[in-house]
């Protein structure tokens, strides 16, 4: 059953809800794109967000490949955040990247497609929950990924962050 959509989708909103009800089944959104496109629209949203959400996922597609191949082997080093970076996230969301950084949930070239993919939203401000979902999604879309990703869902399952549909 497909719940009621709140009336000021985002982009976001679009995204979470296709890595909720589709990645998880195997759809390749970027492959299927016309028929994502269509169950989104039939689950009520809107045109305009669902043309950029399936944009915004085949570009993470067009600069996974970009990121990996310059993939430093060991550079770990400090992560400094521009002040538009600052303004969209809170020092919950910078502690929450650093601590992925520290414990190598995240190399730096996933660091940067997080934030690529995030700053490409063009949302004002990104809480916490939301960031799981971004970083969700990056490690969906990596190869070999899949137990950390494992892991990020659980916590975004374990915060209550659900999409239902």
């Amino acid at each position: 059953m497909i719940e009621e959509l709140p009336m000021t989708q985002t982009v976001l909103d679009v995204l979470m809800y296709l890595t909720d009800g589709y990645l998880d089944d195997g759809t390749d959104a970027v492959r299927d794109r016309d028929s994502v496109h269509a169950g989104l629209l039939a689950a009520g949203f809107d045109e305009q967000k669902v043309a950029s959400a399936l944009e915004w996922l085949e570009s993470l597609a067009a600069l996974r490949e970009y990121a990996l191949e310059r993939e430093p082997a060991a550079n770990f080093g400090t992560r400094l955040f521009s002040a538009e970076e600052m303004d969209r996230l809170d020092a919950q969301c910078r502690g929450f990247l650093l601590f992925l950084d520290q414990a190598r949930v995240l190399t730096p070239g996933e660091r940067e497609l997080v934030m690529d993919r995030l700053m490409a939203l063009q949302q004002e401000e990104v809480g916490l929950p939301q960031l799981k979902w971004i970083i969700l999604m990056v490690l969906v879309n990596l190869p070999g990924r899949i137990s950390s990703a494992a892991w990020m869902e659980e916590m975004i399952t374990d915060d209550g962050c659900v999409v239902r549909h």
